[in-house]
């Protein structure tokens, strides 16, 4: 029964991840684009949410994301 409530609220926290990001539109990393990042750091982190920690790298640049996509909408 533990088990699935924390499945449950794994999932939950990452389905929320981008919208709350998007909403207060913080940084994951605030200080990426000055050093580099430990692993330590980047270890800690589910795959989903990576994947906006390390576009928030090339977003910091001005990279441009297809329209309408995920990384679009959130940076």
């Amino acid at each position: 029964m533990k088990t699935k409530r924390m499945v449950l609220a794994i999932i939950l926290a990452l389905a929320l991840l981008p919208v709350l990001a998007s909403a207060s539109n913080f940084y994951l990393f605030p200080d990426s684009n000055k050093r580099l990042l430990t692993y330590e750091e980047v270890a800690a982190w589910q795959y989903d949410a990576l994947g906006y920690a390390f576009n928030e790298l090339f977003a910091r640049y001005g990279r441009p994301f297809d329209p309408g996509s995920k990384y679009d909408n959130y940076f």
